[in-house]
């Protein structure tokens, strides 16, 4: 994988993460059981089935199928960024969050571990060099486009979907 993708991928982790939380927290889901009343005093002892929604839809808004396909794309590249994370060295490891997670720059990441700029970049660049092995197979996943009110999408573009900006 190119240098482009790779750091593509690193410098929307957050983004893809964020996405991801956000999809499973609202996703609705049914806990299902059954309730027996025999122990309790005035229990008719017949079981009862209950329902009790973990989430709620209205908190995300409609949701479909691009939805569920996007946060399936959106989970898989945030699994595949952990777990290439994992294969560098703690120092590899920690250059490569500073610089593209908490987006520093070079100079102040040195400036931060007390090392020269020149002992940074070598690791950086390792580190992504590492990365571009591990993200070989990886794609990162289309981020929608906000657009501001008022503009549209053209005839023959990609299936893009908008959201306005109110």
């Amino acid at each position: 994988m190119n240098r482009e993708n790779v750091t593509e991928l690193l410098k929307n982790y957050r983004n893809y993460k964020y996405a991801v939380n956000q999809y499973e927290r609202h996703r609705p889901r049914a806990a299902a059981g059954i309730a027996n009343y025999d122990a309790m005093p005035s229990g008719s002892g017949a079981a009862e089935l209950f329902f009790v929604p973990n989430g709620r839809m209205a908190d995300m808004g409609h949701t479909g199928f691009q939805d569920r396909l996007d946060y399936n794309a959106y989970a898989e590249v945030v699994r595949d960024i952990e777990g290439g994370l994992e294969t560098l060295t703690e120092e590899e490891q920690s250059v490569i969050k500073l610089k593209w997670m908490d987006k520093l720059s070079l100079q102040q990441i040195a400036d931060r571990k007390h090392l020269s700029v020149g002992t940074i970049k070598s690791r950086h660049k390792s580190a992504l060099a590492s990365l571009g092995v591990c993200f070989r197979f990886v794609k990162p996943p289309h981020i929608e486009e906000i657009h501001d009110r008022g503009t549209h999408m053209h005839h023959g573009d990609e299936k893009r979907r908008t959201t306005d900006i109110y």
